[in-house]
């Protein structure tokens, strides 16, 4: 569900990324045991408590606001459109999406969310996220540590999973 982000052709931040690090994962050895798990879905529960309970405390509540609205203003026949205001503060020409991007951000969380819970609970020793729009650039409020950019991030997963 991820892949519901679309960003503009050409992007280094692109569709193709995430069946490539499943297929990387699965010839390293991953889903081959109950020990390395390959879980490509996440449960519903896992997108409320990420959306209302967490990502609220990863990020301040106007960049939330305004990034769901931004997708949402999105046509659903329209991608690569600037999500952020970011770069030359001209309107994120490294951050693009769709109208599904905002979605495939919280998927995002979510799925970071179920792995801490994974490692937490002993079902795993260590897990890696592959998630679509990738988010560990991604600040308070949009850039983190006053960088120029945002890196192609909407919401920190590894934040958001710290704080769960």
């Amino acid at each position: 569900r991820c892949n519901g982000h679309i960003s503009q052709n050409g992007s280094f931040e692109r569709n193709v990324r995430l069946p490539a690090a499943i297929k990387a994962t699965r010839l390293a050895g991953a889903g081959v045991s109950k020990n390395v798990p390959l879980i490509t879905s996440v449960e519903d529960s896992y997108l409320d408590i990420a959306e209302k309970s967490v990502i609220p405390k990863a990020h301040k509540i106007s960049y939330i606001k305004r990034l769901k609205a931004k997708c949402a203003s999105i046509s659903s026949d329209e991608f690569g459109v600037a999500l952020t205001d970011d770069s030359d503060g001209e309107g994120g020409e490294d951050t693009t999406g769709s109208r599904g991007s905002y979605m495939a951000a919280v998927i995002g969380v979510a799925a970071s969310l179920k792995a801490a819970e994974m490692v937490v609970g002993g079902q795993c020793v260590n897990s890696f996220c592959a998630i679509r729009p990738p988010g560990h650039h991604a600040g308070l409020e949009l850039r983190s540590m006053n960088a120029i950019s945002n890196g192609f991030c909407l919401f920190n997963a590894a934040a958001c999973a710290a704080i769960f």
